[in-house]
Order: structure tokens, then C-alpha cells, then sequence
């Protein structure tokens, strides 16, 4: 449990960091307005991919096994 609540955090931080970066990048090419509508139309991509993959006609969680 530990081993991946250190993963789980490495990513959150490194993916944030990498974020940051990146959105400050963004609005030294595009400016401030711009990199708001590319955050903004990224978005609107991730959520439509969300709404056309299986995850959305997920129910409930699969049962798991027992171990021995």
C-alpha cells in the first residue's frame, strides 16, 4: 500500500508541476486569454472522449475475488 501511494503521489505532484509548466509556456506563446481557451477546449475533449467511451455504460463495479 505504501509503494503505491508513493506512485499515486509522484504523479499527482509531477503531473502538476509538469502542468504548470506547461500552462506557463502556453500563455507566453498564446497569451493569457489564449492558453484559457486552449485549457477550455482540452477540457471539452477530454469530457466528449469520456462520454463516448464504455466507461460511461459502466453500472456497477465488477465483483472481486476472495483470495485463498
Amino acid at each position: 500500500m505504501g509503494r503505491m501511494t508513493a506512485v499515486f503521489r509522484t504523479l499527482l505532484f509531477g503531473g502538476g508541476a509538469l502542468g504548470g509548466l506547461a500552462a506557463g509556456l502556453l500563455a507566453g506563446w498564446l497569451g493569457a486569454h489564449g492558453a484559457l481557451t486552449a485549457a477550455a477546449a482540452g477540457s471539452a475533449v477530454v469530457v466528449g472522449a469520456l462520454f463516448v467511451s464504455p466507461v460511461v455504460k459502466v453500472r456497477s463495479l465488477p465483483a472481486i475475488p476472495a483470495p485463498p
